[in-house]
């Protein structure tokens, strides 16, 4: 029971929404839809047994139906370099 085309990375001690502020061509989130604006950390999250600070960190990616192999590559190196710097 998964949805196929959506994964959710953590990067704990690290801020969610400041990786994807590093990240502005990148349209991805750091929580559901229906959290949009909180910088809280996931109840969702928090409840399957997360910490509060590896919650913090998520930042959920979703493909569409035409996303091709590299934009999927440049999504992966722009949060790579956001988390690592």
């Amino acid at each position: 029971h998964m949805l196929p085309n959506t994964l959710t990375i953590a990067i704990p001690e690290r801020i969610g929404a400041d990786i994807l502020a590093a990240c502005p061509h990148l349209a991805a989130s750091t929580g559901s839809a229906c959290h949009s604006g909180q910088v809280t950390p996931s109840a969702t999250l928090l409840a399957i047994g997360a910490t509060p600070d590896v919650a913090a960190g998520t930042i959920r990616l979703t493909l569409g139906r035409h996303t091709t192999t590299e934009q999927i590559q440049s999504a992966a190196h722009m949060v790579a370099d956001a988390a690592t710097s």
